[in-house]
């Protein structure tokens, strides 16, 4: 039966020169936007391989215009009108259309209207539907200078992970340059992007930067347009820098209070070094105020400034350095945040205004451009149920502990435990351990606690401590090597730190691609804070197969998930105080304040400079008590992961979930022994598992049966039975099957021990046909001379069938 061209000889054949006739040129044409990650594992799974990718985007300017979905030659023309709708909604395209290639349905947005067409929109006819539809969305259609600016290409001189393609816009990155070049052209001096840590902001801001800067050297004739991107700390100055050089070239420079070059377009800049005093030839702008570095700049020397991390706190009226922000108001300020409004940063939202575009972590984390997360939470018996001191006890000072029961807020704040950060490293280190080369960042309570985890980790794992000293560092903001641990912790490339114990100086702006673990030894008063912690292991990273990442919680902090408003929209500003033990009304947050300095700079405070071991002695009184000789233990622990039926997260205790899902899809042990045993069938039964909330890689890391075939952890959990090892399968195969092995050449014999001998060290998938192209097998021939020792091909499979079989027959 004939059925006509498939679908993609219907879109070579058919709708591309279609869309060359319409008038669109190759440059405005976008094949397959990916608007869900094709590297996510996690996309992969929960859509059953069917990821949304658009057939094709019409554009101008990279603004997406018309969304063309194209089915078979024989399909009718509407079927894939809703797909296409539904592209076109993701995108804020205001035309949708379907087509088999000789007939054509457009959904008309703007008009609400869906009628059949003869000829595709021209790029003309789509613009002013666009015009159109911001009209109708936004209240005002995109001027002439605006549409100019919208019109500009995207900067393509950057180039992806590995360097072999062109780093080009994600769709919802395309949309936020778009909605604040709108917002711009409306007349908005203050516009604010409000998007998940690891979504790309500065990425997103180069591209805003690079369409106002071409629209600008068009119509300005000569004059300059000025940029400023402004941050609190020297590494979100510094790691940007590095793209817009990439694109800008010289145009890049950075202020320093002993270089102000005036010369250049695209500067970088700290408050920090804005707010120093100016040169003495600077005038200052009030009698009896010092002038600051940035007074030497006119107010209207700056077109844009980019305010990075803008929740900060610059924005604060209170704020000492919301005076740089007020100098440049000529300018349009463009403030980057990725928390929504709450109690912490409501002053940042009234300065700004409301976001122009926001794209959320849940959103990132369904699109597959964020990796997911799980939680661990362990809870140590000091933190479930109090730590109270015998009477007349001492801390290791002498001095005499005060009655009372202390719980996790006191812990390394007014007493410390020792044997507490012991425990948590003991548990930690068992964690990594099965996990091997993972990088993890442990947030501890202040500069001198994670010290204190620093030792304690080396001491938890004396073996790797032997084989690297480095292998652990503690980087915060009094440490004299802080930045070249920073840049080796930050770096793919590079395995050694592998942890980082910190308190505050981790916790935003920095990028750990590889990051696997986010260890929470503190507990954190503000959701702001939180979701910048969280934010640091969001970003996926294929070349080291990271998928996903763990969050390990000591201390209840992870609670914060429960929030519905975790991820949810703006919340209206509340104020909330909460009480300490000792009866004092601290407000939430307390210790994690985003203004100024102070609140990120981790200055080593007086009494964590001094020696606090038995016999030391103290020139300033420390403010925390020190109690040894504690005995600690573990006495519960729970794991919160995605729900495949909610698309939420619930915890659970790990087991029991897991025993849960996998006799539901196999009810029977014999059921998972039938898929597991064929090779062909063995990553059908992975996904199923995965699919139901069940990842085997996950399992065995939890379960610490990393010399466990996956088969056998999984019969451990479901149906308690006892775990062999891979070797003791393999040992149970020579021996149960001694004849069959001694009936076979001398030649294939060995290519069999040499399998099993695979099998015991790296697992089943090693038992295929594939696998004779592994060391040691190409020692003994090529895969077609190895074949002939068998008989043949068929023969040859028709043994490593049988293998798998003899592995995964019961045990006696």
């Amino acid at each position: 039966m004939f059925r006509g061209r498939n679908e993609a000889d219907t879109c070579r054949d058919l709708v591309l020169p279609a869309l060359e006739t319409a008038g669109w040129a190759p440059d405005q044409i976008v094949e397959q936007l990916p608007l869900q990650s094709p590297e996510s594992e996690h996309v992969r799974v929960t859509t059953a391989g069917r990821l949304r990718i658009a057939d094709y985007v019409l554009t101008i300017g990279g603004v997406p215009l018309v969304v063309v979905e194209a089915k078979r030659e024989m399909r009718a023309p509407g079927d894939g009108i809703q797909q296409a709708i539904d592209y076109a909604l993701r995108l804020d395209a205001p035309l949708a259309v379907s087509t088999n290639g000789h007939r054509y349905v457009l959904h008309d947005r703007t008009r609400g209207v869906e009628v059949e067409i003869t000829q595709l929109p021209g790029p003309a006819e789509a613009w002013s539907a666009y015009e159109a539809w911001i009209a109708q969305s936004e209240g005002v259609a995109p001027d002439a200078e605006t549409s100019a600016a919208l019109q500009v290409p995207f900067d393509r001189s950057l180039m992806a992970h590995g360097g072999t393609a062109v780093k080009v816009p994600r769709y919802y990155q395309r949309l936020a340059v778009h909605a604040a070049i709108r917002a711009i052209g409306r007349g908005d001096r203050r516009v604010l992007l409000l998007m998940a840590t690891g979504t790309g902001k500065t990425f997103t801001a180069l591209q805003l930067v690079h369409k106002l800067r071409e629209r600008a050297a068009a119509v300005r004739e000569g004059r300059p347009f000025r940029v400023l991107y402004l941050a609190d700390r020297d590494i979100l100055v510094s790691a940007p820098m590095g793209d817009f050089r990439q694109a800008f070239g010289d145009a890049v420079h950075r202020l320093r209070s002993n270089d102000l070059t005036r010369s250049r377009d695209v500067y970088f800049a700290t408050y920090q070094t804005l707010d120093r005093a100016a040169p003495d030839d600077v005038p200052s702008p009030d009698e009896g105020v010092d002038a600051s570095v940035f007074h030497a700049l006119a107010p209207d020397f700056f077109d844009l400034v980019i305010v990075d991390e803008c929740h900060r706190g610059s924005a604060s009226e209170e704020s000492s350095w919301r005076g740089i922000i007020e100098h440049f108001t000529s300018a349009v300020q463009v403030g980057l945040t990725a928390t929504p409004k709450r109690d912490a940063n409501v002053d940042t939202y009234d300065y700004f205004g409301e976001p122009v575009f926001s794209y959320s972590l849940r959103q990132g984390i369904e699109d597959g451009f964020l990796a997911p997360y799980r939680v661990r939470r362990a809870v140590l018996d000091v933190d479930a149920f109090g730590w109270a001191p015998e009477p007349g006890q001492l801390d290791r000072l002498g001095r005499e502990v005060p009655q009372g029961l202390y719980g996790t807020p006191d812990f390394e704040r007014r007493l410390s435990l020792p044997d507490r950060t012991a425990a948590m490293a003991r548990h930690l280190t068992s964690i990594l351990a099965a996990d091997p080369g993972a990088r993890a960042a442990v947030f501890c309570v202040d500069a001198e606690h994670a010290q204190q985890m620093r030792q304690a980790l080396m001491e938890a794992d004396p073996d790797r401590t032997r084989r690297d000293p480095a292998w652990v560092a503690r980087i915060v903001g009094s440490e004299p090597e802080r930045g070249r641990l920073l840049e080796e912790f930050t770096s793919p490339d590079r395995t050694i730190p592998a942890v980082a114990t910190t308190a505050r100086l981790l916790s935003t702006g920095v990028d750990i691609e590889d990051l696997r673990y986010v260890v929470l030894c503190r507990q954190v008063g503000s959701m702001i804070e939180f979701k910048q912690i969280i934010g640091r292991g969001t970003r996926l990273y294929p070349p080291k197969g990271k998928q996903d990442f763990w969050v390990v919680d000591y201390v209840g902090a992870s609670a914060k998930f429960a929030d519905p408003d975790f991820d949810g929209p703006p919340l209206a500003p509340t104020r909330v105080e909460r009480v300490a033990p000792d009866g004092t009304s601290v407000p939430e947050g307390e210790g994690t304040a985003y203004e100024g300095d102070a609140a990120l700079l981790e200055v080593a405070e007086p009494w964590a400079a001094f020696d606090v071991t038995p016999g030391g002695t103290l020139d300033v009184e420390p403010r925390k008590l020190y109690v040894d000789g504690q005995e600690i233990t573990l006495v519960g622990e729970r794991v919160m992961i995605p729900d495949p039926a909610t698309g939420g997260h619930r915890m659970v205790e790990y087991t029991q979930f897991v025993r849960e899902q996998v006799r539901t899809v196999f009810p029977a042990i014999d059921d998972l022994r039938a898929g597991w045993a064929r090779e062909d069938l063995r990553s059908a039964v992975r996904d199923q598992l995965r699919a139901r909330g069940v990842a085997l890689d996950e399992l065995v890391r939890l379960t610490g049966l990393v010399e466990a075939d996956p088969f056998d952890v999984v019969a451990h959990v479901a149906w308690d039975l006892p775990p062999l090892s891979r070797r003791e399968r393999a040992e149970g195969v020579r021996r149960r099957y001694a004849e069959r092995l001694d009936s076979l050449t001398e030649a294939a014999r060995a290519v069999v021990l040499a399998v099993l001998d695979r099998y015991a060290e790296r697992g089943p998938d090693e038992i295929s046909v594939r696998g004779l192209t592994v060391p040691p097998l190409p020692e003994l021939g090529t895969p077609m001379e190895l074949a002939l020792e068998f008989g043949g091909a068929e023969q040859l499979r028709t043994w490593l069938d049988d293998l798998q079989d003899w592995l995964y027959q019961p045990q006696d």
